[in-house]
């Protein structure tokens, strides 16, 4: 989709940096209801972003999980939580994660599970916590959108996809 996202074998996808250009973002071209279930490992290098993408509509318009490889001051993500793009290159940050369910920034891999299963359902777990948004944030996931996986400001990895079609 944008980027230098590459597919060397069928469970990995490798989103290296090109230059001038930090961001690689790889969609479905399926909507998220055609899938069940999905699980990888992200290997997120220190000061690196990554963005499980679960609405993805456009370039200026998408929903996405963030997982931090950037400490902040508090020790949390500097910037871990729920993201939305309303215009290509303004996204923000539309909810924060509970203290309980937030990964760790220190971590360099984790495992990630999203259940899409009974249709409409979605559910998202790494290393098996489930992510949870502060008090009055909701996911707004829109099974018609498209999943996918996006990087910020380093190579970030996907590993051991398995991905369960309906």
């Amino acid at each position: 989709m944008h980027g230098l996202a590459q597919v060397p074998a069928n469970n990995v996808i490798q989103m290296p940096q090109s230059p001038g250009d930090n961001v690689s973002l790889l969609v479905s071209e399926l909507s998220a209801q055609s899938f069940r279930e999905m699980t990888f490992r992200v290997i997120i290098p220190p000061e690196a972003i990554f963005n499980f993408v679960y609405n993805y509509f456009s370039l200026d318009q998408f929903r996405a999980a963030r997982i931090e490889g950037r400490e902040g001051r508090d020790g949390r993500g500097f910037d871990s939580g729920q993201v939305l793009c309303t215009k290509w290159r303004a996204w923000a940050m539309s909810g924060r994660y509970t203290n309980d369910s937030e990964p760790s920034p220190k971590q360099r891999q984790h495992t990630m599970r999203v259940v899409l299963d009974p249709p409409g359902t979605f559910a998202l777990t790494v290393d098996d916590v489930p992510l949870a948004l502060e008090d009055g944030v909701d996911w707004e996931f829109d099974p018609e959108g498209k999943v996918g996986f996006m990087t910020e400001c380093g190579p970030v990895s996907v590993a051991d996809l398995e991905v369960q079609a309906r």
